[in-house]
């Protein structure tokens, strides 16, 4: 029935579009869809590395690149790589060589028979920084240094120590030995370790001043950062994999917005952990660019799968750009059918000017999909100039997106929320437990921030699939005419809702409950969010289907 449902959806949403650009005409032979490229894994790296070797190897992410590369060309800045090390249909890696020249923003263009790609993502190759490598699976030692026995070339990759609060791990190499410029890869293998020190498992936080660095999976290979496995168990009260404020790990600053962890698997520990916290924290610009990665696990309760930005009340943490990454099974035997509570998210971030996209939501116990919150702006500020879009969100107990505290001090900030799909979100309000956050959304704006901010949160083209699903199957819990495909409050009158271009479908046997009444108005257009607040929110070219009244 869900694939069904999902084709059905994508036919209204293609009706929707043919029908706001007209009649579109359709060569008899035309060809397939031509190359898109949506980000890169990496922002820039050198060509040549100082300390030798080959150069920086660049994970390519779009869609239609075709199966294999055949006669498909990729250059960046105009001239090819030094290697083609993958080639698939959303996903192509290449190394740089010493025919690639050093210069900024050097557009990445792939070229198919199908035609060529946009030229508007970018790659800085440097003309400085070295490139080194971490194997997990060569035993070494407690002596071992950034230079000693292993200099960290491909070669001589350094040593894994792996043995209890590890004195040469991964968190050893990364924070010791990278200086501006660098950039560390990581060999295919399982990392677990105990390292109870401070408020992480895994915490990177070079102890040099840089610019820019990053710390990536080998790109053709996978890298599991497992905290489950050799005993790790994480702080009582900590984070897995805390991407540091500077002040805290005693290291000097990072002025770059480009430095990356990218291409990780990060399984959480086994046991519970303090209560919000979570297997991935991102804090006070550190790391700014978080990309490609999975995260999954734990199985109990009280974890966020990934938070972003620190807790204040002023000068938001600023410019993260989370692109590609997946959340998956976080939390799946909370409380047994009891499920979360409104706590515990997929990803919890209070940032601003950031961007959110690409990225899979699905499979959690957790209540919100994506949440921009923080208790301590309630009526006095909020986020704002973020952009999320081009993700999936499935299978939420709250909302998939909970806009909760966005503020526009100026009036000419902005946030936009556009080309995603929210699917079965509100899925299982069973409990009074998972009823006490409130309305059950596809997309939430509980207008949380400063009452009297003025601006306007766009919303376009997105898909929205059974909202609210969990909460009109007879449950005696969450009956909340509030909830369903888009909610608004009405406590901010001034910050206005622009709904554009979007799909919305629900199957009508979900409102039939006898004790609502033989003939229920379907919860994507609640009279509590649409009728009431029709001077707060704008509507245009949005389908709604499946809607009573």
């Amino acid at each position: 029935m869900t694939r069904n449902v999902l084709r059905f959806v994508h036919k209204l949403f293609n009706l929707l579009h043919v029908a706001l650009v007209g009649a579109l005409a359709c060569p008899v032979h035309a060809a397939g869809p031509g190359p898109i490229i949506f980000y890169t894994d990496i922002a820039q790296g050198p060509a040549v590395p100082a300390n030798g070797g080959g150069g920086a190897m660049i994970s390519i992410y779009g869609n239609y690149f075709g199966a294999t590369q055949g006669a498909s060309t990729v250059t960046i800045g105009g001239i090819a790589p030094a290697s083609v090390m993958l080639w698939a249909r959303t996903r192509v890696v290449v190394q740089l060589g010493s025919s690639n020249t050093a210069g900024a923003n050097q557009a990445i263009v792939i070229t198919t028979s199908a035609g060529t790609s946009n030229n508007n993502v970018t790659f800085a190759i440097t003309s400085t920084g070295s490139i080194y490598y971490f194997d997990p699976n060569t035993q070494g030692k407690s002596s071992d240094s950034c230079s000693s026995p292993n200099e960290g070339t491909i070669s001589h990759p350094w040593r894994f120590y792996n043995v209890p609060n590890s004195t040469r791990s991964l968190e050893y190499y990364a924070n010791t030995c990278l200086h501006d410029g660098d950039i560390l890869y990581v060999r295919a293998g399982v990392i677990g370790q105990m390292d109870q020190k401070g408020s992480a498992v895994y915490s990177v936080c070079p102890a040099t001043s840089v610019r820019y660095f990053a710390v990536v999976a080998y790109p053709t290979e996978q890298v599991m950062l497992d905290a489950g496995i050799t005993g790790g168990q994480g702080n009582p009260s900590g984070n897995l994999f805390a991407i540091n404020d500077r002040s805290g790990c005693g290291g000097g600053t990072v002025t770059s917005g480009q430095s990356t962890i990218a291409g990780f698997t990060i399984i959480g520990p086994s046991n519970q952990l303090g209560v919000s916290a979570s297997v991935v924290t991102i804090t006070a610009n550190t790391i700014k660019r978080w990309v490609a990665n999975v995260i999954t696990g734990p199985d109990t309760c009280q974890y966020n799968g990934l938070s972003v930005g620190a807790l204040k009340t002023s000068n938001f943490d600023s410019g993260y750009e989370l692109l590609g990454n997946t959340i998956t099974g976080v939390g799946l035997n909370c409380n047994n059918a009891q499920g979360p509570s409104k706590l515990m998210h997929s990803m919890y971030c209070h940032v601003i000017n950031s961007e959110f996209a690409w990225n899979k939501v699905y499979g959690n116990k957790t209540y919100n999909g994506l949440q921009l919150h923080y208790d301590g702006c309630y009526g006095r500020c909020g986020f704002y100039n973020d952009s999320i879009h081009d993700n999936w969100f499935q299978d939420q107990r709250g909302a998939g997106l909970n806009l909760s505290t966005i503020d526009f001090p100026t009036g000419t900030e902005y946030l936009y929320v556009y080309n995603n799909v929210f699917f079965n979100e509100g899925s299982a309000a069973l409990t009074s437990n998972e009823a006490s956050g409130g309305p059950k959304d596809c997309i939430a704006v509980k207008d949380g921030g400063r009452p009297a901010a003025s601006g306007t949160i766009q919303i376009w083209n997105n898909t929205l699939v059974n909202c609210a699903v969990g909460l009109f199957n007879d449950h005696t819990w969450g009956q909340n005419s509030a909830s369903g495909g888009i909610y608004k409050s009405g406590a901010q009158p001034s910050a206005h809702v622009n709904l554009v271009n979007n799909a919305f479908y629900s199957d009508s046997a979900y409102w039939t409950q006898s004790t609502r009444g033989s003939r229920q108005q379907n919860p994507f257009l609640t009279k509590s969010t649409l009728g009431l607040l029709s001077s707060q929110i704008t509507c245009s070219n949005n389908l709604w289907y499946s809607v009573d009244g």
